[in-house]
């Protein structure tokens, strides 16, 4: 039988895809300094053309899964080549999202706790479920995306009283190129990688729910919300120079609620949104991996090949970053190359012949 989502499913699933491991760094701030969150505004609108770009795709070619497109377009050899790249971009994708884990836990609730320890348990658990089917992992993010976008309100809601606007002035003293230069990665991450999706994308139940563009964009576009939010809370409540040395600026900001006495430690609400955000992200990444190798190697079932890809990727995770700088420096250089690389040339390939190839009748 085939698995099929619906759309408010699959914009949970990228609403927590964004949110994700995004949500407790900080991007642009060197460059765009108050005007980040124009930046950020940018970078939402790159997310916006990249579900675009794999909506238009996949209504062209309702054949229900992404590696029949590909053999559609490209034949059966060239196919797997493309398969074979995305698999190494979402394996390496899920690698970087346990190694963030390691590297938060550490430096935050439990230092003195193995990374291995963190990452092996989120994997394997992440793995069980997704041996019960995407299905599962959607219905997850249907009950998780609600909890993380009030825990979010909640926080916002609570903070308010540390903001001051004083941080905000003068208004737009950067020029466009330091704008620019704070889009790079920026869009880098989380938005170019929203291009693995077009895997839920293309289980979509279009009978019962349609695949419109404006449909399709709304989970990118609240999780785009938060992560502009993320800007502003951290310059309103920081200033631009505190912000900047702040490792997690968003957990720092937790961290800073106090209502009365009464009304602590919120940070716990955070760790929430985080978990739960952190697990989707993950999820897709594994998900798509295990797709990959379905199609390469035209097995019956992707569901056995979650648990030992996971098993692959908690090793490879440990020796990503040894400690936070390691962190920044990857996401702000070498991921931005690694996405040009394995993502931006490959699907610009896919999309244009995707322009000119013959349509596919539903």
């Amino acid at each position: 039988m085939k698995e099929k989502i619906s759309i408010i499913q699959f914009n949970m699933v990228t609403f927590g895809f964004i949110v994700g491991n995004s949500i407790i760094y900080s991007f642009g701030l060197n460059y765009a300094q108050r005007e980040t969150w124009i930046a950020d505004l940018i970078g939402l609108l790159i997310g916006v053309g990249v579900i675009f770009m794999i909506t238009y795709i996949v209504n062209k070619y309702p054949l229900g899964s992404f590696d029949l497109i590909l053999e559609h377009l490209f034949g059966s050899v060239l196919a797997k080549v493309f398969l074979f790249i995305i698999f190494m971009y979402a394996f390496f994708t899920a690698a970087m999202i346990l190694s963030h884990v390691d590297v938060f836990m550490n430096n935050t609730i439990m230092p003195e706790t193995p990374g291995w320890v963190f990452n092996l348990s989120l994997g394997v658990v992440t793995a069980i479920i997704i041996r019960y089917g995407v299905e599962t992992v959607s219905r997850c993010s249907e009950l998780f995306g609600p909890m993380i976008l009030i825990f979010i309100i909640i926080l916002g809601a609570l903070a308010i009283p540390q903001f001051d606007l004083k941080y905000f002035s003068p208004l737009f003293t950067e020029d466009i190129s330091s704008i620019m230069k704070a889009v790079v990665p920026i869009a880098s991450f989380p938005y170019l990688q929203a291009v693995l999706l077009v895997f839920f994308m293309v289980l979509i139940n279009k009978k019962t729910e349609g695949n419109t563009y404006k449909l399709n964009i709304l989970g990118l576009v609240l999780g785009g919300i938060i992560l502009i939010s993320r800007s502003i809370y951290k310059i309103g409540i920081f200033g631009v120079r505190e912000a900047t040395k702040l490792t997690f600026p968003f957990y720092s900001i937790s961290r800073q609620i106090e209502v009365g006495s009464f009304l602590q430690r919120t940070e716990i609400l955070f760790l929430g949104v985080w978990c739960f955000a952190i697990f989707i992200k993950l999820a897709v990444c594994l998900y798509v991996c295990a797709k990959c190798m379905q199609g390469i190697f035209k097995l019956e079932d992707y569901k056995i090949l979650a648990l030992p890809i996971t098993l692959l990727a908690v090793p490879f995770s440990l020796n990503l970053f040894n400690n936070f700088q390691g962190v920044q420096l990857f996401l702000n250089v070498t991921l931005i190359f690694i996405n040009i690389i394995l993502i931006v040339i490959p699907f610009s390939i896919i999309f244009g012949f995707s322009l000119f190839k013959k349509k596919v009748s539903a």
